[in-house]
């Protein structure tokens, strides 16, 4: 089985991986890639906008231009909790209005949370207009973090021109797992007992109080998904990966076009490729690539840049989607 359970027309461009018995899929946590271009639409690939499916929620990062027919062509289709917006280029949100007046015709009632970078909040209250249901509306800047039910989302300041945030959505810490032997061995079952271990730390037997590191291991990190939006590499993308299961970064440009990429506050495959090794993350999704790199020998030659520093590296299709495993000790 490759890496990713993956869904698209052609197949992309990443190594096989074979999962081992340390990778065990658990609850979903999904990522789906709905526009991979770079500043325009390509035959083959939509501007940027991904989902990611975790504990029940559907977030979407940025919102371009016809994200909302990637949408529907998808396995989310319409339904969407949260929208985080890196920057207000007109690639990565002008998509807003056209969802916010289909949800509107589709007769939605539920609050739309939309999530921007700090000093943009009345750009895209402009963008949207009228709606027919509630738009919660939140500012964040460096350092921002928003709470949900089983996971957060950390925002961070990135090197382009304007606002621009990257964000990183974490799975909340999963309790240790039970040494079963151990467990029996004072006292305790599997049941209603060891499930109050598990969540109290501690629970009394025969009058006897068990503390849960007697038989249960050290809590497990959640699972993480880390996407830059348009930036030229930098320390803040690297701290806010750091250790993540998978970043999603743009990667505009091959080397030979380094120069422009700096001009432009863009990343190479490579640049993209360096930072990925910096934060030690387990896999690398190039996107926003530009229209002059999709041909498959360019494209091939951009992956293969990005592969020369950090093997874990792909080019993923527009709707290709793929599932985070939990990596267990």
């Amino acid at each position: 089985m490759d890496r990713s359970k993956s869904r698209g027309r052609a197949p992309s461009f990443f190594l096989p991986f074979v999962p081992s018995p340390a990778f065990v899929i658990l609850s979903s946590v999904k990522v789906t890639f709905l526009g991979t271009s770079g500043s325009f639409p390509t035959a083959g690939r939509n501007v940027t906008s991904h989902c990611v499916w975790v504990k029940g929620e559907t977030i979407l990062l940025d919102c371009g231009e016809g994200a909302q027919r990637q949408l529907r062509r998808s396995s989310h289709r319409f339904g969407v909790d949260r929208i985080f917006l890196s920057h207000l280029h007109l690639d990565h949100c002008l998509g807003l209005a056209g969802f916010v007046g289909t949800m509107g015709l589709l007769q939605r009632t539920e609050a739309l949370r939309v999530y921007t970078p700090s000093g943009t909040r009345k750009r895209v209250e402009d963008l949207v207009g009228e709606r027919d249901f509630p738009i919660d509306l939140v500012e964040l800047d460096d350092g921002s973090e928003v709470r949900a039910e089983g996971f957060k989302i950390v925002a961070a300041r990135v090197e382009h021109s304007g606002p621009a945030l990257a964000f990183r959505i974490e799975e909340d810490v999963r309790p240790g797992r039970v040494d079963v032997v151990k467990a029996k061995a004072v006292g305790i079952d599997p049941g209603p007992l060891m499930g109050q271990l598990i969540r109290d730390g501690k629970v009394t037997v025969n009058g006897r109080e068990v503390l849960a590191e007697s038989c249960v291991g050290p809590p497990r990190p959640g699972r993480s998904v880390v996407y830059s939006g348009d930036t030229r590499p930098c320390r803040a993308v690297a701290k806010l990966a750091e250790g993540a299961d998978l970043l999603i970064h743009e990667a505009t440009y091959t080397t030979e076009l380094e120069e422009e990429a700096n001009l432009r506050r863009h990343s190479t495959a490579a640049g993209a490729a360096r930072i990925a090794r910096e934060a030690r993350v387990r896999r690398l999704a190039l996107t926003h690539i530009s229209q002059r790199h999709q041909e498959p020998d360019e494209l091939r030659k951009l992956v293969a840049e990005a592969r020369a520093i950090f093997k874990e590296s792909w080019a993923p299709n527009d709707l290709e989607e793929i599932e985070i495993p939990h990596v267990e000790p």
